[in-house]
């Protein structure tokens, strides 16, 4: 990459300029929406020990305890985890993106810069979707049940996965 070209690239975290992202908070969402009575108090009681063990995990193996976190989950059909998903977007997370990340995005579309979503599983550290979309348009889609870190990028030229 030339040097006048670094002007042209934004990079920014998602989670702290969009969002506060937790992970016990949407497992606690799904459990909670279980579809019986029983499944539902099971789970949300896995939930509470869970968040108590889950310091202690972490602090031994981050791995291990983000995998207890969502083995609560363990049993949920797909379809009923991606219509949690789709309503954990809509009523939990939606309501409070941040404006000030919302209107940085929005400005970036607006000028039509494209830009670049990568989603990189926090379990195994590896790039586990990237999404790239042209300036002035806007792509969805549904994505596995994991905890990721995303990462975003914006520019006018596209220098390749590498870079």
């Amino acid at each position: 990459m030339a040097a006048g070209d670094s002007a042209a690239r934004v990079y920014w975290r998602v989670e702290g300029s969009l969002l506060d992202l937790t992970t016990v908070q949407p497992v606690a969402f799904f459990t909670w929406n279980a579809q019986t009575f029983g499944a539902r108090m099971a789970r949300r009681g896995l939930v509470f020990l869970m968040a108590a063990l889950r310091p202690f995990l972490y602090a031994a193996h981050r791995v291990l305890a983000t995998r207890v976190v969502y083995s609560v989950l363990r049993g949920v059909s797909r379809d009923r985890l991606d219509l949690l998903g789709d309503e954990y977007f809509q009523y939990k997370m939606k309501p409070y993106l941040k404006p000030d990340g919302v209107a940085r995005l929005k400005q970036v579309q607006a000028e039509g810069a494209s830009y670049l979503i990568k989603l990189v599983n926090v379990t195994t550290e590896k790039d586990q979707i990237w999404i790239f979309v042209r300036g002035g348009e806007t792509y969805s889609t549904k994505v596995p049940l994991r905890q990721y870190r995303i990462k975003a990028a914006t520019g006018s030229t596209w220098y390749g996965r590498k870079n």
